[in-house]
């Protein structure tokens, strides 16, 4: 190969598997999942592990509403699983960082990502 076909190639794939590095959650604000920070308004926040694993399936699975179970099932260890309060915690907590508007509660169903 040469480089720049091979650049092509694994840019493809990162499409595909929409496995980039950074993610624009609005204009001004960026999701890096591999280092775990939220760049909003060129102010950088670092995650926990778990918030960050969190906001990374929330986004994966965007306009579409996740239960705190899928959350639990999905992200923990059946011996390690938490209470559903520590999910509304994280979501909570998300939420102040990134605005109410992104991660929109739905009444007795779970949480959308927008």
């Amino acid at each position: 190969f040469e480089l720049g076909e091979l650049q092509a190639r694994i840019e493809n794939i990162k499409r595909l598997f929409n496995i980039d590095e950074e993610t624009c959650i609005a204009q001004d604000c960026f999701f890096n999942a591999m280092t775990h920070q939220v760049i909003k308004s060129e102010k950088v926040i670092t995650l926990s592990a778990k918030e960050s694993q969190v906001l990374r399936y929330l986004i994966l699975n965007k306009q579409r509403i996740v239960s705190t179970d899928e959350i639990l099932q999905n992200l923990w260890e059946y011996d390690e699983m938490p209470s559903s309060d520590t999910i509304r915690t994280y979501i909570k907590n998300l939420r102040s960082l990134l605005g109410k508007e992104h991660i929109v509660n739905i009444h007795g169903q779970g949480y959308r990502f927008e």
